[in-house]
């Protein structure tokens, strides 16, 4: 099955039953900060409120969160040097970069394969600033290797969702 074709059925299926509710989950599941802790909630209770399957959306997620790591790689290797040559851009950017800088000076120092495990472990932690954004930024400014980092992010990211999804699913259980 092609990438393509998988791509066509996910936008169907989210074309399909899509309201404003799904649509706002999907955003913020691509947002900095809130990301699928915010986003998975949201679309987790659109589905069970409209008796649909959570898993397609619970893949679509993932998915998104997968795509969005080659989106934020991609950022950084060739539009953010530009965007440092405006002033206002650099003056904001620089303080962020910096705070997410000394988030992962843990995750630096190691050095071999227990830098990868220790971003995959800080992305896994279902918190505001510890998905895939900023794993994906310490990557790039820690130089660390790519495709270790994509499959640290992602296990991260999949680690993070589960739990996401389970605590939601418990507290959906609990109120019903």
């Amino acid at each position: 099955m092609s990438l393509t074709l998988i791509f066509l059925l996910i936008l169907r299926l989210i074309l399909h039953k899509m309201d404003l509710q799904l649509l706002i989950g999907f955003l913020l599941t691509i947002t900095p900060i809130f990301e699928l802790r915010a986003g998975s909630p949201v679309i987790v209770e659109w589905a069970l409120k409209n008796d649909v399957s959570v898993a397609p959306y619970f893949i679509i997620i993932l998915f998104l969160n997968v795509a969005l790591i080659f989106f934020v790689f991609f950022f950084f290797d060739f539009i953010h040097e530009k965007l440092l040559l405006n002033k206002l851009y650099r003056k904001s950017s620089e303080p962020i970069l910096l705070r997410i800088r000394r988030k992962g000076l843990r995750i630096e120092k190691p050095g071999g394969n227990l830098q990868y495990i220790l971003l995959a472990l800080f992305v896994s932690i279902p918190f505001p600033g510890t998905g895939i954004w900023t794993g994906t930024i310490l990557s790039w400014s820690f130089g660390l290797n790519r495709r270790k980092s994509l499959v640290a992010i992602t296990i991260g990211t999949l680690v993070a969702s589960l739990l996401v999804l389970l605590a939601t699913l418990g507290i959906f259980l609990v109120i019903s």
